[in-house]
């Protein structure tokens, strides 16, 4: 989502500039200009009050009153205090927290600059301030800003999260990952954490890791779609077709799903899943799907682009067969009793079961939270599922299956049985 830049994000900033450079002017915080940061009610509602008698006065009610959810007092009590008390830099913070809890961005910013002057190692505020440039995309103002905060205070996981987020764009991975561990060590609870971190590992290629911290997001908020849907997007990627459109589906219709995986393996190169995945697409969609076709065409293009550029090829090497570890175009036909020692459920790294199944005399896989999917039988011992790059190879020790291995292009994943 685009955001607009606020004017007063480059105003807040300013005062703060000027304040850096003039370290040899020393000067009294003054309370001018502090009754403007009052918005709410008439003051005269609070007439009726008792005469504020000091600065901690005022302080006191200002906590008794965000207690009893008044914010129009707690902020009136608050402002009295900086009045009081210019030099107060805690009432001034206050005052912007109010007034960012009410939306009220340009007065939030105001009051936490003022903080900021008065002091300027003052962590929650700096996050106020950070966090207001941040959300308008000016991330060059945002960065210091929050680097000031966590550097005065190491325990604000907010101001983490977004320093890894700015990392992220800027391609510093390694940093953002720091950044994103140390909110998580803080927030350990926290599936957004868990999604950026696993996104930043992702970007960086590390997809085992990605995979796992997407999942760790999920598994604490199984609601939670951004998640859901880099999971698939990640597997989309590892050519894992049939999980990444079962994991899709969970947040979008499945014609969707078919053209976000059919439009990752176009890209990819794999064009003969990509063409099957998008015309699939379009021919499920309940309507007219112009994005599916779209893609339709140009993966057909590009397919013409890259057959037209390709070199002869001579007919004797033409002829030679493709090795593979299974042959795809073969299924063969077990026996209940051999299928059924497979049976079980296992642990696939980073971390999800996944449960075989006999039913009707055909093994079906399950990963966590997807849909059921047929492994068939190759030649060569191995399963094969009909539409994904993936095979799947089960141990045997002592007569018994112990594991399985999930073998994927030049990846494979030893998966433990459980049961």
């Amino acid at each position: 989502m685009k955001l607009a830049i606020r004017a007063i994000g480059i105003a807040a900033l300013g005062i703060l500039g000027g304040c850096a450079s003039a370290p040899n002017v020393v000067s009294e915080p003054s309370a001018q200009g502090i009754g403007e940061l009052y918005e709410g009610q008439p003051e005269t509602v609070f007439a009726t009050e008792l005469p504020v008698e000091s600065a901690d006065d005022a302080r006191s009610r200002a906590v008794r009153a965000l207690g009893e959810q008044n914010l129009d007092l707690a902020l009136y009590m608050y402002v009295e205090a900086a009045k009081l008390d210019p030099a107060d830099d805690e009432s001034m913070y206050r005052i912007g927290a109010i007034h960012e809890r009410r939306g009220n961005v340009e007065l939030a910013s105001r009051a936490y600059a003022r903080a900021v002057e008065i002091d300027p190692a003052h962590a929650l505020a700096l996050q106020g301030l950070g966090r207001r440039s941040f959300d308008a995309r000016d991330m060059d103002s945002a960065a210091p800003l929050l680097e000031r905060a966590v550097a005065a205070d190491p325990g604000l996981w907010r101001a983490h999260n977004m320093l890894g987020v700015i990392a992220d764009m800027r391609n510093d991975y390694a940093a953002a990952v720091e950044h994103y561990s140390t909110a998580l060590a803080l927030q350990p609870q926290s599936p957004a954490i868990f999604n950026n971190r696993g996104y930043s590992k992702y970007l960086a290629g590390d997809l085992e890791g990605a995979e796992a911290d997407f999942r760790a997001a999920v598994e604490l908020d199984a609601d939670y779609e951004r998640a859901w849907q880099n999971l698939g997007l990640l597997y989309a990627r590892e050519r894992q077709y049939t999980m990444a459109i079962g994991t899709l589906s969970r947040t979008a219709e499945r014609h969707v799903a078919l053209n976000d995986v059919g439009y990752i393996a176009m890209l990819d190169g794999d064009y003969v899943a990509a063409e099957r995945l998008l015309a699939e697409a379009v021919r499920i969609s309940p309507r007219y799907y112009k994005t599916a076709v779209d893609n339709l065409a140009e993966l057909r293009r590009r397919r013409s682009s890259t057959a037209a550029a390709a070199p002869a090829v001579p007919a004797a090497s033409a002829a030679l067969p493709q090795p593979t570890s299974a042959d795809r175009s073969v299924g063969i036909l077990l026996p209940r009793e051999a299928l059924a020692r497979y049976a079980g459920t296992y642990k696939v790294p980073p971390g999800y079961n996944v449960t075989i199944t006999l039913e009707n005399d055909r093994l079906m896989w399950q990963a966590m939270g997807q849909t059921k999917t047929e492994l068939h039988a190759g030649v060569d011992g191995r399963f094969f599922f009909a539409d994904e790059d993936a095979e799947i190879a089960f141990v045997t020790e002592g007569g018994q299956v112990t594991a399985l291995v999930v073998h994927q292009g030049l990846r494979s994943r030893r998966a433990p049985r459980q049961s």
